[in-house]
């Protein structure tokens, strides 16, 4: 960002402290009657009539800049500070507390070099406050600037391959399909036919059999998937609440599956229900994360959308919607509920990490009313798998990839 401004000139503390070993020096003079304790003050006036002869700047050049406009939570940004027609002296990073500033330190081009590390994912609006110096640094002015938007992206936790899909498209991906064609699962053999290559031939099932046969392996499309957010409440503390762990969840879900050529559809729930259509590619990643940080300022709100009216094209027939959610609110049993009605294949994690959630701490809450709770969360958990809905379990120090290990196909 570049500014120029007028600056209003004050008296830096080194011209105060000056100042003051003068007045100190003549004192001592006047108390003690000696006049060679005059030479004491003779430097310092001597410089402070030098700074109020010298003309300070009129105008003032800025230029901050940050070395990347999008990261992951956890990186490392830099933050370079540039001043013309004066000396910058200091600068500080005004930013929330989840992110870590470090001090600015003076480069080889006189430039002020420091960095900053996010600690959770948004749009981050940033200020700096520069402090320049001129006129022998007797004079310093403190300027306020707005540094650009960071977008700071949520960090994904490791995942290898998403869940088995039933229904596939007519385009290659990496999901084994029930149709015969190019892939690398065995899938049979069968006789020669025109156009076989010869390195699919089985030689040890030619050999037994006495005619030439070859393997068949099946065929590897792409499919549909669409993840859902549960924004309705939040909790759990910053940083670790039940929203982040959907987020970083549903980021994970989102990379594998696009890097599988899947297309990939988002549907966030809260104050204001917001959605996006199936898509691939790349650019496609970064849309569903701008649509998951432009629905964070409006996740919480009193006002109760209608859930049920999710527009047909989110859900393409055979996709498969993988919803993150602590299922303690109402309305994302009515989302699960109307998702089953409208015959789609869903599948619930589990991202509450604490048992029990309570806002205070003060107290160790009641054995029986825990035990209490558990069953409870126990039964609606069993009602959604009778219905046909698995709900998974995250637990704390798991990786994703285990907790979706029982969806994985098997033969």
């Amino acid at each position: 960002m570049n500014a120029s401004v007028v600056p209003h000139w004050r008296p830096a503390p080194r011209a105060r402290r000056l100042g003051t070993v003068a007045m100190l020096a003549l004192a001592l003079a006047f108390a003690a009657g000696h006049g060679a304790v005059l030479v004491l003050a003779a430097g310092p006036l001597v410089l402070l009539a030098i700074g109020a002869r010298a003309r300070a700047p009129g105008r003032i050049s800025l230029s901050t800049t940050l070395d990347t406009a999008r990261c992951l939570e956890g990186d490392r940004v830099t933050v370079t500070v540039a001043v013309h027609g004066a000396e910058a002296v200091a600068a500080r990073i005004g930013a929330p507390r989840s992110v870590a500033t470090t001090r600015f330190t003076r480069d080889a081009g006189g430039r002020l070099v420091g960095s900053l590390v996010p600690g959770r994912w948004g749009v981050l609006d940033l200020n700096i406050r520069v402090t320049v110096a001129a006129t022998y640094r007797l004079r310093q002015v403190h300027l306020d600037l707005r540094l650009d938007p960071l977008t700071v992206l949520p960090r994904a936790p490791r995942l290898r391959a998403t869940p088995a899909q039933r229904a596939v498209l007519a385009r290659l991906g990496e999901h084994p399909s029930r149709t015969s064609g190019s892939g690398i699962e065995f899938a049979g053999i069968r006789d020669v036919a025109p156009g076989d290559i010869l390195r699919d031939l089985n030689w040890s099932a030619t050999s037994r059999r006495r005619r030439p046969l070859v393997n068949e392996r099946v065929s590897e499309r792409a499919a549909d998937l669409v993840v859902a957010i549960d924004g309705f409440t939040e909790l759990g503390g910053t940083g670790e609440s039940t929203v982040d762990t959907a987020v970083r969840g549903a980021t994970a879900l989102t990379q594998v599956a696009l890097r599988q050529r899947d297309r990939v559809g988002l549907i966030v729930f809260g104050g204001v229900l917001q959605w996006l259509t199936p898509g691939s590619g790349e650019r496609h990643f970064y849309r569903i994360a701008e649509a998951v940080l432009a629905a964070r300022e409006v996740m919480f709100s009193e006002v109760q959308p209608d859930v049920t009216r999710l527009p047909r094209p989110v859900l393409p027939p055979g996709a498969l919607v993988v919803m993150f959610s602590p299922l303690v609110d109402k309305r994302a049993f009515a989302v699960v509920e109307d998702l089953r009605q409208r015959r789609v294949r869903t599948v619930v994690v589990d991202v509450l990490r604490t048992s029990p959630p309570t806002r205070f701490q003060r107290r160790r809450p009641d054995p029986l009313a825990v035990r209490v709770w558990q069953l409870d969360r126990a039964a609606d958990r069993l009602a959604l798998a009778q219905v046909g809905v698995p709900v998974l379990a995250w637990p704390p120090g798991t990786d994703l990839q285990t907790a979706l290990a029982p969806l994985r196909r098997r033969r």
